[in-house]
Formats: C-alpha cells, sequence, structure tokens
C-alpha cells in the first residue's frame, strides 16, 4: 500500500528460475524413488563393486504425479513427468485450461497420486498445507517432494509419516524448524535434502540478470515492464 501511495513500480523475476526448479524436482524424485543415495553407498562401502549387494527399486515411468500449485515451476515440471509418461493431476488456487486433472483439495489429489510434487507460494495461506490428513492420504507407496517452502509442509507431521511407513520417501530442497526438529530426517535413507538450491543455477542466475536489465530499460523508457505487481 505504501508503494502505490508512493507511485513505486514493483515488479518481480518470477519465471527466471523456472526450468531449474523443476529440473531438482524431478531429480529428487528419480534420487528417492530410484534409490540413489542408498545405492551409491553401498558402492563406496564396497570399494565401487558393481557385482556388490544391491537395492532394486520401482521406476517413476508411467507413474501418477500431483502437483501442488501449477505456475511456472509447477508447469515445468509437469512438462517433464510427462516425458516420463506419467499421469499428471493438479491442485491449484484456480483452475487452469491444461490437459490435467483437477482436484479441488490438496487431500483427494494425493489420495490419486503417487507422487506429490509442491511448488505453491509459501506464507499463511499455504502454512501446513501438507498435514497429517494429506500424508495418510499419499499413502505407503508415496513420495512428496518439496521445493516451495518449508512452512507448506507439516515437518512433525512428515517425520511421523515417514517413521511409521506412512509414505515412502520425501526430497526435501526446504525444511521448516530448527535443527532440533530436523534431526530425525538426517538418519533416514529414504529422505534426500539439498539447501534450498533449487533456482540456483548459472542459467538462472543470468535470466534474472537480463530481466532486472530489461525491466530498468522498459520503466526509464516509459514503457510498460515485465513482471509488474503493481
Amino acid at each position: 500500500a505504501e508503494a502505490e501511495k508512493r507511485g513505486i513500480t514493483i515488479t518481480n523475476a518470477s519465471g527466471t528460475n523456472a526450468a531449474s526448479c523443476a529440473d531438482l524436482a524431478m531429480g529428487l524424485l528419480l534420487s528417492v524413488v530410484r534409490k540413489i543415495l542408498p545405492n551409491d553407498k553401498l558402492m563406496r562401502d564396497g570399494g565401487g563393486d558393481e557385482n556388490g549387494p544391491k537395492i532394486f527399486s520401482d521406476t517413476i515411468t508411467a507413474k501418477s504425479a500431483g502437483v501442488l500449485g501449477l505456475g511456472a515451476i509447477g508447469g515445468a515440471f509437469a512438462a517433464r513427468a510427462a516425458a516420463f509418461e506419467m499421469e499428471i493431476a493438479y491442485h491449484n488456487r484456480r483452475q487452469k485450461d491444461v490437459p490435467y486433472a483437477y482436484y479441488p483439495d490438496v487431500s483427494s489429489l494425493a489420495a490419486h497420486v503417487r507422487y506429490l510434487m509442491v511448488s505453491c507460494p509459501g506464507g499463511e495461506e499455504t502454512h501446513h498445507l501438507v498435514n497429517a490428513e494429506v500424508l495418510d492420504a499419499l499413502g505407503p507407496d508415496g513420495v512428496l517432494i518439496n521445493i516451495a517452502r518449508g512452512s507448506v509442509v507439516d515437518t512433525a507431521a512428515l517425520v511421523r509419516a515417514l517413521e511409521a511407513g506412512t509414505i515412502a520417501g520425501a526430497g526435501l530442497d526446504v525444511l521448516e524448524g530448527d535443527k532440533a526438529a530436523l534431526q530425525a530426517l538426517c538418519g533416514m535413507d529414504n529422505v534426500i535434502m539439498t539447501p534450498h538450491l533449487a533456482g540456483n543455477t548459472f542459467e538462472a542466475e543470468q535470466a534474472r540478470n537480463e530481466l532486472v536489465a530489461d525491466i530498468l530499460d522498459d520503466f526509464f523508457a516509459g514503457r510498460l515492464v515485465a513482471n509488474k505487481i503493481l
């Protein structure tokens, strides 16, 4: 409101890191489902013995994927999931004109899919949107991927679900809670965590820089600026 009163233009960098975020979401999903880290540990513990023990896994091909938040990132992930012949469904604040099944709430979406990828905004509206009820609906073969905000997922409920086998695993680029709350996740071989790096690629940084330059050029030339919020 203060910016509007002062006539200040506000923009954002939406879309510049969508591909990078979607890439990591797919990487996390593949890593969890194909059990890449546990098998990597077997190789290292055996001195790189490819004829040694191995942990079998599922494939993600032709499975079902749910997208919570079908914005630029969610849409980019859905395109990647389609390349894996996956059945795609989604929940969003508003239904979109897309060839994916729409579910009016997160629990019904989770009950329908095997993998749930979270890419919605943070904030009060989405706080703990993924809770115990949603995780129960996702089920024992389900995998949760969160590249959105830690606040969207109830961490305590997630830890309980993973410990009890309520869901099969999780790939987490964002986390809610302090180190004590997250310590339980560190000992789980069905969990992969990254330090909020989904959007941190050289290409995404370059795209942001170029967008800033374009916005400034257009603003000072009196043209409509890209990604204008206000």
